[in-house]
């Protein structure tokens, strides 16, 4: 959500219709309301699904997945592709690829994006599924101004075999993640990194 209350979410209520997941609302005392169909940023080929949909605070870019589905239901691929506010809608950036490149690269699945507030950080999950075990780890990429692409990223260390999800604290000084405990899942913060 921004800071003016626009939600942003992933549902697959019209998926077989539109092949797009991705909608948003206005968020207000505690509900949401005006739900729409965010289809600017859907390629509209069934098989491919979007996910994990992030917005910065300002509203004016959205972070969210690209992935190809097997039909047994798991992701083939998953990349990170940005969007920008063009007054109207989104709009997918022509620079998303260059800007994402260090962080899509090597063929690992790439989810649950988190930008920072001055769109310099982006928080990352990563799946390296090369030895067939499913392990995701929080990634960092930083990057020196908004307009440049991001550098290689980083994976932060200790905090466990299989976190996922990271999201920041309003002020950016905690990154929450949750983390699976046996067969269930929960959440954790930790001050953010240096």
């Amino acid at each position: 959500m921004d800071a003016s209350g626009h939600l942003y979410f992933v549902s697959t209520r019209s998926y077989a219709q539109t092949a797009c997941t991705i909608h948003s609302a206005r968020f207000a005392d505690g509900s949401a309301s005006d739900v729409r169909l965010v289809d600017s940023i859907c390629r509209h080929e069934p098989g491919v699904v979007n996910f994990d949909v992030d917005v910065d605070a300002s509203g004016a870019v959205m972070t969210f997945v690209d992935s190809h589905f097997s039909n047994g239901g798991r992701p083939q691929d998953a990349v990170l592709v940005m969007a920008r506010w063009d007054g109207t809608r989104f709009v997918r950036s022509a620079d998303s690829t260059l800007v994402l490149a260090a962080v899509n690269a090597g063929g690992a699945l790439q989810y649950a994006p988190a930008l920072s507030s001055d769109r310099l950080t982006l928080w990352f999950t990563r799946v390296d599924d090369v030895s067939g075990r499913f392990s995701p780890q929080i990634w960092r990429a930083r990057r020196a101004s908004e307009n440049a692409p991001f550098d290689p990223p980083m994976k932060i260390e200790g905090l466990g075999d299989f976190v996922e999800a990271p999201g920041l604290a309003a002020d950016e000084q905690l990154v929450y993640f949750h983390r699976k405990l046996g067969n269930g899942f929960r959440i954790f913060a930790v001050a953010t990194p240096r």
